[in-house]
């Protein structure tokens, strides 16, 4: 496709409602138009985010990148993925134990899944420390 004939199909599906005529010279039926508009709206952006330094010291690489792979799959939402940080931050603090993807993947179990998510995290970490599967690595 030419540069001038892919600027002119630019504009004419950046236009809220283009008229038939513009989509006739294009090609397009209305209802070519209106697939293509709703294929490319309903596209989802990939989640990104880079670790801080202070999650690096309370997450593991692999277990940060497993929650990017959940969100990027739709498994759970950026808000999941943003809590589940901010639990393995606290619990951190508390225990001095850098959260693996083992243990997050506990934590989803509990909170996540369990529909604990709708819990304060204060609630859901006193929830979680009383189980015995959730593990930790040893903070250096």
């Amino acid at each position: 496709m030419s540069k001038a004939k892919l600027e002119k199909l630019i504009n004419v599906v950046s236009k809220k409602n283009p008229s038939d005529k513009d989509l006739q010279k294009m090609g397009l039926s209305r209802a070519d138009f209106d697939n293509y508009r709703r294929n490319i709206m309903s596209k989802k952006k990939s989640y990104n985010r880079i670790m801080s330094d202070e999650e690096k010291k309370v997450i593991t690489t692999e277990a940060f990148g497993y929650l990017v792979k959940l969100v990027n799959s739709n498994t759970i939402t950026s808000h999941h993925f943003e809590n589940m940080i901010n639990i393995s931050t606290q619990f951190c603090k508390i225990t001095r134990r850098k959260a693996s993807k083992k243990m997050i993947d506990d934590i989803l179990d509990f909170v996540v899944f369990s529909g604990m998510d709708k819990l304060p995290n204060k609630d859901a970490m006193e929830f979680l420390s009383m189980q015995e599967s959730v593990k930790f690595e040893e903070v250096n």
